[in-house]
């Protein structure tokens, strides 16, 4: 299994755990999550209005205040994290698996 993959299940799991609140929103919420090569997440970005607005229903900000996280130096792997209205969550690499793994610093 490749680093990315490897992260990928990792960040689902961490996300899917922690994602203990009912959706109240209408429309898919859609965020880049950038994380280190020990899972921690550096960095997350809405791309989208409904990820902005409705934020503090999904556990990323909790998530994402790990003081051991990113240094600047370190490399992340950047992610796509989408909550549905449903419930469900998906979590694929940014940019596909065809990306052998992290990128360089």
């Amino acid at each position: 299994m490749t680093q990315l993959a490897t992260l990928n299940q990792q960040l689902y799991k961490q996300i899917d755990q922690a994602w203990t609140i009912r959706p109240s929103f209408q429309t898919d919420l859609i965020f880049r999550v950038d994380v280190t090569s020990t899972g921690a997440i550096a960095h997350l970005e809405p791309t989208n209005s409904a990820a902005t607005d409705y934020l503090q229903e999904t556990p990323l900000p909790t998530l994402a205040q790990n003081p051991t996280a990113a240094t600047s130096q370190e490399p992340l792997a950047p992610f796509k994290v989408v909550f549905t209205p449903k419930g469900v969550l998906q979590v694929s690499p940014w940019r596909g698996f065809g990306t052998s793994g992290l990128p360089s610093p």
